[in-house]
């Protein structure tokens, strides 16, 4: 078994949903080897691209299955189970602001701003876990660029559309 379907059949174990089928289809999607040309054969690890815009996209197929009112919940509870296996070391208030972003595009935001409609949302009783004082959110902001999820400078930010990890391969 290989890396890439080994790492599918942990994401899958975690997630939650009753579309388990249709999310074992989308998977593919949005986690592939790069076939990037210049890796040398005795190289120790593979490329991977996990594609953050298709994620985005296909997510609204899945966002409703813990509730209309929780598709925040679910787009963390998978984006948990992504990051986990793709070696990510991030808190789950910073998978809620990823989720957040989803709808941002190619647009830049303010940091104050996205703050501010965060915490319109953190007021919500199914999202209070997830809230975060005025610094823990600049750290988080600055974690989720250094994890290479967006750019950051000058107070604004942008999310990246696809992010490519360095994956250890098993002889």
């Amino acid at each position: 078994m290989d890396e890439l379907s080994e790492a599918f059949e942990n994401i899958l174990e975690k997630i939650e949903f009753k579309k388990h089928q249709q999310f074992a289809e989308f998977l593919p999607k949005l986690i592939h080897v790069s076939n990037d040309s210049s890796k040398s054969t005795y190289a120790m690890y593979n490329n991977m691209v996990f594609k953050l815009d298709e994620f985005f996209k296909g997510m609204p197929n899945f966002q409703n299955e813990f509730g209309k009112d929780k598709k925040y919940l679910a787009g963390t509870h998978v984006l948990r189970a992504i990051t986990d296996e793709l070696g990510f070391e991030l808190d789950d208030e910073e998978l809620f602001i990823i989720y957040h972003l989803r709808d941002l595009g190619k647009f830049r935001k303010r940091e104050k701003d996205l703050h501010d409609e965060l915490k319109s949302l953190w007021t919500q009783p199914q999202y209070k876990e997830f809230a975060l004082g005025d610094q823990d959110f600049s750290h988080a902001i600055k974690n989720l660029m250094r994890a290479k999820f967006i750019d950051y400078r000058r107070g604004n930010l942008h999310i990246k559309p696809s992010l490519i990890v360095r994956f250890k391969n098993r002889y």
